[in-house]
């Protein structure tokens, strides 16, 4: 009953989070006009040197201040479907470079497994993805499927931890990189903020959790014996240690997270260029607008992070100036381009072919 009403309150905000999403959206054209006293206004028609606006009332306007914007429904009207297409089946390469990241953590830690195998289970992962909360839910699915099978379940479903820990430390290394330019403009002060305080928990995080002093401590024996599942905590904190005893493998997989997510990012806005946005963001804009949507679209508050995906991409492409309407039909595309590139993962998966258990190397 407990997991019933968590799953209900999760379906319920979703749809709170899309229904404020859809509150943002104009379907329909509409001008904004200066009326002859001075006012702005939006009007749904305009002719000749008279609006109409959104309350029926029609109003004289001074013709040159009259800027027509596009609804949602014009803006995917316009868009190259072929290009739009094309710049989604791209999103498969991400895909393969996280597979690789995955292995060479689960190699680490003592589980020889191939990479047709990796890349099905993350493969099919993407697709849980689009129907689990938030940009995590396809790493429950990976765990589950990871763990059958494994006689150390624990360190198994660890690597899939450690792999998601990895991509989010990436994030937020080039996130600070990219926030450099703006740390002087006022408009971008809020997401500036934002890297500096997920930055500055990076660089606090690290010492405190592999602090042997902490660990040996009153404090840190107390809490030890009050955990519950000892051993499992045990294999866990044996595959986090990855990140201290293997600083090639690291390395190696913070590079293949910075790949994965540049790819990601590049494309996004690629597709923002099709869409011919006025103005149009820029392409550093993107690196520091794209890890904060990661980001916030990856908390389990939404089903797929949908209206929360939304709702960042509205809020931080008008730091930029683009309009509601565009910001969010970007995501929609974006998200669509997502779940279209992910079906064969859940077709795949549906087949069986993610079932087959991998093998697991005595651990060294």
């Amino acid at each position: 009953m407990k997991r019933l009403l968590i799953n209900l309150a999760r379906i319920l905000l979703t749809a709170g989070f899309l229904f404020l999403a859809l509150r943002m959206v104009r379907f329909g054209d509409s001008w904004y006009v200066r009326t002859v006293d001075g006012r702005d206004a939006v009007a749904t028609a305009v002719d000749g040197s008279k609006a109409v606006l959104e309350s029926g009332e029609g109003v004289l306007v001074i013709e040159s201040k009259t800027v027509r914007r596009e609804g949602f429904t014009s803006i995917l009207k316009r868009v190259d479907k072929l290009r739009m297409a094309g710049l989604a089946a791209l999103l498969i390469v991400p895909v393969v470079i996280m597979s690789a990241r995955w292995r060479l953590l689960m190699r680490a830690n003592g589980f020889e497994v191939s990479f047709g195998r990796v890349f099905l289970v993350n493969y099919a992962g993407s697709f849980f993805n689009t129907f689990l909360p938030g940009g995590v839910g396809g790493d429950i699915a990976k765990a589950v499927m990871t763990a059958s099978g494994e006689e150390r379940k624990a360190a198994a479903v660890a690597t899939v931890l450690l792999d998601r820990i990895i991509g989010l430390v990436a994030m937020i290394l080039m996130a600070a990189v990219a926030v450099i330019p703006f740390i002087g403009d006022p408009a971008m002060r809020n997401p500036v903020i934002i890297i500096a305080v997920l930055f500055g928990g990076l660089v606090l995080g690290y010492p405190i959790y592999f602090s042997r002093g902490l660990r040996e401590s009153r404090l840190g024996q107390w809490m030890k014996q009050r955990l519950p599942f000892v051993r499992t905590l045990a294999a866990i904190d044996g595959v986090m240690h990855t990140m201290k005893h293997s600083g090639r493998t690291i390395v190696l997989a913070l590079l293949l997270s910075l790949a994965t997510q540049a790819w990601t990012i590049v494309v996004v806005w690629l597709m923002a260029r099709e869409m011919a946005m006025s103005p149009a963001p820029t392409l550093a804009q993107f690196f520091l607008f794209e890890p904060i949507i990661f980001i916030v679209t990856a908390v389990p508050l939404s089903i797929g992070g949908w209206g929360v995906q939304e709702g960042a991409y509205r809020l931080l492409l008008g730091l930029a100036g683009v309009a509601p309407n565009e910001a969010i039909a970007l995501s929609l595309i974006f998200k669509v381009g997502l779940l279209t590139v992910s079906i064969p993962g859940g077709i795949l998966f549906a087949l069986g072919a993610a079932k087959r258990r991998p093998v697991a190397a005595p651990p060294s």
